[in-house]
């Protein structure tokens, strides 16, 4: 039978000299008041502990849970992981059994030498608690053991409230970001209030509040990420890479020491990073399944990969020696985990309509005993956190004179005509030369958009499919290819649609449009084409004024033009120097090339560049709520992966064709197929994992791609140039070229995916986060712009940055 309160306060009554204190002061009571008050907190852990264990036998008998429940832990021995640790409902109740037996024979036993009793086993509880917050990876105190015992049954009882929200929901209804568990104290009496005239019951509630909202300070010793420094435990809500779509934006609760410097909390300084999420399969379907694993058709004790929400779970392949794999090792000693960990990536089904997609993760598989490792990812993704403010972005970019209304011209002057004249005289013969220049061109966008517009009988949407859009993301300026469709339904342009006075014969037909346009699926539109033949002259009309809009973007002069409309009735052009993105030269309309480009809001980061090579990344992440519109200092660190993410190089990603007859060293074709063993799209790929660097892939009149990394075995990361000598040695007329691919033809070979780099590496503009100003906050001193670097780097500098080889370099990650 359980030791009850009652009884625990009758035997403190017993074996307490004198009455009651009035005040609970150390200096009123007498000298085995340090014994009452350490039982009379082990007596309050007790309480939380059972408390547990009658929620969990609550859970199990609704079937709410299995033999165990789980908990998200930061790990502290590599950067941005996070582990899916499982408690067994079986070790909850042990360690509540050890509570009770250190009570009972305390209580229970003979009263003479009781406090030596409580020492000796209250010590064995103590380590009971130790080895349950040393499986979560969780520090504790050693010095203070009744704070060692309140951090793990509130860890434990914490975590079953986590758990019934699957680790998502809010704990009490309002929008805590961080709740950081209670502490007792560390002097004695502190909290020892026993007035007489009060129940034992109330007695041991009224302790238990006041202790809530208390900060917990551990000290976490040996090494570890926090050295010796103190800590304290918090749960808080944090992001996971790749897994956004699938919790539907949702954080969650993640438990994890953080460091207390002079009594204060160390906060980090701007957006916490997304997280790699540790776990295995039976774990992640626990608490987010039900998960369903599928196998390779002839090898069935391969997994291809595991289907769950509206997605799937697949291998993935890294991009060299990673740093979370580099340290495995360390963490499976301390964890005493050695099952394998292989790395993988969250796709929604959506995305994996897409093939390209799911190449990444091609000639891998899992096993079912395998722990997973989610969070990869070699394609630009979304940002859905970024603050990125569309009115300062306006207002800087009118400043540095890129911006200017859709449709006008710059004043120039140019050569208009050439006319010879020859005379002959006396005094000999003169000639005068007048020059007069035309140039007979008509590329494949001319054709496109005036084709649309005057030929309705030839409009066929099959083209809009096509990868003829490019993306430029607001914030961090790197762009990637879209389909057009997909382009077209961005919110620039269906901003710009909107403001339009389009007339619509039929009011569905407009709803059903812009509801096409929206669709993830970019067949959408030409399935409402084909179904609504009486629709086609209101939708054709509304695709060619987009046209319209999009016809003087593009790459001109070797800068990339770009569509932006922030706000109904403001169509800006956004200029994207080549002298600070280089890749935008590779993006001239030819005969076969096409481009059309929209300014998004979007933010797109690349978590699969080296970090060595200073990928452009989200501007909002340096920016706190209470920090003014500034430039962030550069860290003094000589580690470029410590780099400040405003100084970057913006990436542009596509895909191109490879001329057979022109083929670089080390590439080679592979036999294509799904993963899942059948047959796919295209019957071969290109692998590039032998590719020898500094490769050339020339474009003809685009310019030149050259292999600055492999990431993995089916992308490689590049940067643009041109040389004259090149086409000296080639001919300028050859055909012996390869050819960014458009979409527009069926192949047998994948195209290759390519990530152009900019050489420069450009410091980004600083007025690119809105943010609260400060109270009393000045206002920052010297021009805004004083500090943005122009123009390109020197060839010198940027040889320097990559002399140690990309070859080795850790693929970053988000």
């Amino acid at each position: 039978m359980a030791v009850s309160d009652d009884e625990v306060m009758q035997f403190l009554q017993r074996n307490t000299r004198g009455p009651w204190p009035t005040a609970s002061k150390l200096a009123d009571l007498k000298s085995n008041t340090h014994h009452c008050e350490l039982l009379f907190r082990l007596v309050i852990c007790r309480n939380i502990i059972l408390s547990a264990t009658h929620k969990i036998r609550a859970m199990e008998t609704a079937s709410y849970c299995g033999t165990r429940i789980s908990i998200l832990v930061l790990d502290d021995t590599r950067k941005n992981v996070a582990r899916l640790v499982p408690i067994y409902c079986y070790k909850i109740r042990a360690l509540a059994s050890a509570f009770e037996k250190c009570l009972e024979y305390v209580i229970r036993s003979p009263e003479d030498g009781w406090e030596s009793r409580l020492v000796s086993e209250s010590g064995k509880v103590t380590l009971d608690c130790l080895s349950m917050l040393s499986q979560l990876g969780l520090a504790a105190s050693v010095e203070d053991i009744s704070n060692t015992w309140f951090s793990a049954v509130l860890v434990l009882d914490t975590s079953i409230l986590s758990y019934v929200g699957a680790h998502l929901e809010h704990f009490d209804g309002r929008m805590h970001g961080q709740v950081v568990l209670p502490s007792m104290g560390t002097r004695p009496s502190q909290h020892f209030p026993m007035p007489s005239s009060r129940s034992h019951n109330s007695v041991f509630q009224d302790a238990q509040s006041q202790w809530t909202g208390v900060q917990i300070t551990s000290f976490q010793r040996g090494n570890s990420r926090w050295g010796s420094a103190p800590t304290r435990i918090v749960f808080e809500k944090r992001s996971f890479s790749c897994l956004d779509d699938f919790l539907h934006h949702k954080t969650a609760w993640v438990c994890r020491n953080r460091p207390i410097d002079g009594g204060k909390l160390v906060e980090s300084f701007g957006g916490q990073p997304s997280l790699f999420l540790s776990t295995d399969a039976e774990s992640f379907a626990d608490i987010w399944g039900p998960m369903w694993s599928s196998h390779h058709k002839d090898h069935p004790d391969q997994i291809v990969h595991y289907n769950v929400g509206n997605g799937m779970i697949l291998p993935w392949e890294e991009s060299g020696k990673s740093e979370k794999s580099q340290e495995k090792t360390r963490q499976s000693e301390r964890l005493g985990d050695i099952r394998e960990e292989k790395l993988c990536h969250w796709i929604s089904d959506t995305d994996a309509q897409e093939e390209s997609n799911l190449l990444g993760a091609a000639w891998i598989y899992l096993s079912p005993g395998d722990r997973l490792l989610i969070g990869a990812g070699q394609k630009l993704e979304v940002n859905p956190s970024c603050k990125t403010s569309s009115a300062t972005v306006k207002e800087l970019l009118r400043d540095i004179g890129v911006l200017h209304r859709a449709g006008t011209i710059k004043k120039t002057r140019y050569r208009e005509s050439e006319t010879v004249q020859t005379q002959v005289g006396w005094s000999g013969i003169g000639i005068g030369i007048q020059a007069n220049y035309k140039i007979r061109e008509r590329n494949w966008k001319e054709v496109i958009i005036e084709t649309w517009k005057n030929d309705p009988r030839r409009r066929v949407p099959r083209i809009l499919e096509f990868w003829l859009g490019v993306e430029v993301s607001m914030c961090t300026r790197n762009a990637r290819r879209q389909r057009l469709i997909i382009l077209l339904g961005s919110d620039t342009m269906q901003t710009y649609l909107k403001s339009l006075s389009l007339e619509w014969a039929d009011p569905q037909c407009e709803i059903e449009f812009y509801a096409a346009l929206s669709n993830p699926d970019y067949t959408a539109f030409r399935t409402l084409w084909d179904s609504h033949v009486d629709w086609r002259s209101d939708l054709g009309a509304a695709i060619g004024c987009c046209l319209d809009a999009l016809a003087t973007t593009g790459g001109i002069d070797g800068d990339l033009q770009a569509l932006w409309v922030p706000e109904a009735a403001s169509e800006c052009i956004v200029t994207l120097s080549r002298h600070e993105h280089s890749w935008t030269q590779f993006l001239k309309d030819t005969r076969d090339s096409c481009t059309l480009a929209v300014f998004n809001v979007t933010c797109l980061q690349h978590p699969g560049i080296p970090k060595k090579n200073f990928a452009s990344s989200c501007q909002s992440s340096r920016f706190t709520s209470q920090s003014r519109l500034e430039l962030l200092p550069l860290k003094s660190q000589s580690s470029l992966q410590d780099a400040d993410p405003l100084e970057g190089r913006t990436l542009l990603e596509t895909s191109i064709i490879i001329n057979k007859e022109y083929l670089p060293n080390g590439i080679s074709l592979n036999t294509y197929h799904r993963r899942d063993g059948s047959a796919g799209t295209y019957k071969q790929c290109w692998n590039v994992k032998t590719l020898a660097l500094r490769q050339d892939f020339g474009f003809g009149e685009k310019g030149i791609l050259e292999v600055i990394h492999t990431l993995g075995s089916t992308r490689v990361l590049t940067w643009w140039k041109f040389s004259s000598v090149h086409w000296m040695f080639k001919g300028k007329a050859s055909c012996k070229h390869h050819h960014e691919f458009m979409g527009d033809e069926e192949l047998d070979t994948r195209p290759l995916e390519v990530v152009i780099q900019s050489k420069s590496k450009v410091q980004n503009y600083k007025l690119l986060a809105q943010t609260s100003p400060r109270e009393g906050a000045g206002t920052p001193t010297g021009s805004p712009l004083a500090s943005i670097r122009e123009g390109p780097s020197s060839v010198e500098e940027m040889q320097a940055s990559s002399a140690d080889g990309y070859d080795h370099s850790p693929s970053g990650r988000r």
